[in-house]
């Protein structure tokens, strides 16, 4: 979640400063970010954790239009979920970030899109203990983002993305994550 804040907080700034260059056309600097639902899997290579969770998840993307068909962003997705384990509550998120590629079929608004990216995968947990809240994170892996969605109106998008990759916790544990978002994004260009 920290990461989504802090590139949310970086991209507010440089939002700022470049705030000349939307021209309504999607070639050039673009910025955008969404929010919706997501079905998180986390398996501990091969066995299932716990059934899908039902979540929260938001992204944000920066990057240029090389074309009004053609994107390519830095793009971040999360999906946050709390689940029990040993009667305390954990809240838990699942991301991926990387760099992607969207293609528009059409160069204006009401347009079906595909996007691939590639990347990599995050894994956190954090628990209340007393005093505060503990933080454990798994070592990141490689992560694979694909999907397809359809543009509705000159700066909206709803999308439907699966984010799949490994996390581990070295001497311990792998893990599995397999992640199927639909979010609804807006997309300043």
């Amino acid at each position: 979640m920290r990461k989504v804040l802090t590139m949310s907080v970086a991209i507010i700034i440089l939002s700022s400063s470049m705030a000349w260059s939307f021209d309504g056309a999607r070639k050039g600097f673009v910025l955008g970010g969404g929010a919706g639902l997501a079905s998180a899997d986390l398996e501990f290579k091969g066995q299932s954790v716990n059934p899908s969770e039902t979540a929260g998840a938001a992204h944000v993307m920066i990057g240029y239009g090389f074309d009004n068909r053609n994107m390519l962003v830095l793009e971040g997705s999360a999906a946050v979920y709390e689940t029990l384990d040993l009667n305390t509550t954990l809240t838990v998120t699942q991301g991926w970030w990387g760099i992607a590629w969207y293609h528009y079929f059409a160069p204006a608004a009401k347009s079906f899109y595909t996007v691939i990216g590639l990347g990599a995968m995050s894994y956190d947990i954090s628990r209340p203990v007393p005093g505060g809240t503990l933080l454990s994170s798994a070592d990141p892996g490689g992560g694979l983002m694909f999907g397809a969605g359809y543009s509705f109106s000159r700066h909206f998008q709803v999308g439907l993305h699966v984010a799949r990759g490994e996390t581990s916790v070295p001497g311990f544990a792998e893990f599995d994550h397999v992640n199927v978002s639909v979010f609804l994004t807006a997309v300043a260009f």
